[in-house]
């Protein structure tokens, strides 16, 4: 059972992940464009470190994505993308609980869910616009939406681990090991 100061600390650190994850598409981020689709680096870090604490907090941060992105009056193939990423923050989150006394269980977690994301949004895109080729869709989409989920995943361990170390939040995961240089 979690003390009442990690609790709080839990739902703090939360409603800043599903803040951070409404106001991203408000920020002014790289973005890598793609006919029919863009990629926005460190779009997913909010979510992602959601998923790491678990599937209420992952699916508050999706939802909160969701949200930004209509707000922001985006495209709705834009929308239905953000939508996409619940499917792999549930897996991932469920993979993580499971998983959690592995060694390899979030390098395998994020894995899989570079692959679920990559075909969830190719599906969408390929959906959205059936004038275009599926076969571009996934051929060029999906291995570069992996390769984006990976790039934010590991983004995403590196600072989740960081709050660890920091003791901001309690994880029962092995997290990789970040040898520290002292200056």
């Amino acid at each position: 059972m979690q003390s009442k100061d990690n609790k709080t600390k839990k739902v703090v650190i939360s409603a800043l992940l599903v803040g951070l994850s409404i106001i991203i598409p408000y920020i002014s981020l790289p973005v890598l464009p793609i006919p029919e689709f863009s990629v926005t680096l460190f779009a997913h870090v909010a979510i992602l470190i959601a998923m790491f604490m678990g599937v209420e907090v992952g699916v508050m941060a999706g939802l909160g994505s969701i949200l930004g992105f209509y707000l922001k009056g985006m495209p709705l193939v834009v929308v239905m993308r953000a939508a996409a990423h619940l499917v792999f923050i549930v897996v991932g989150a469920i993979m993580l609980k499971k998983l959690h006394n592995k060694k390899w269980n979030v390098y395998v977690t994020g894995v899989v869910t570079g692959v679920i994301h990559a075909l969830c949004e190719g599906a969408v895109v390929a959906f959205w616009f059936k004038s275009t080729s599926i076969s571009n869709t996934f051929s060029v989409g999906v291995p570069i939406f992996f390769l984006h989920h990976c790039f934010d995943y590991v983004c995403a361990l590196v600072i989740y681990t960081a709050l660890v170390r920091a003791r901001l939040v309690k994880t029962d995961l092995i997290l990789p090991k970040i040898k520290r240089k002292d200056v």
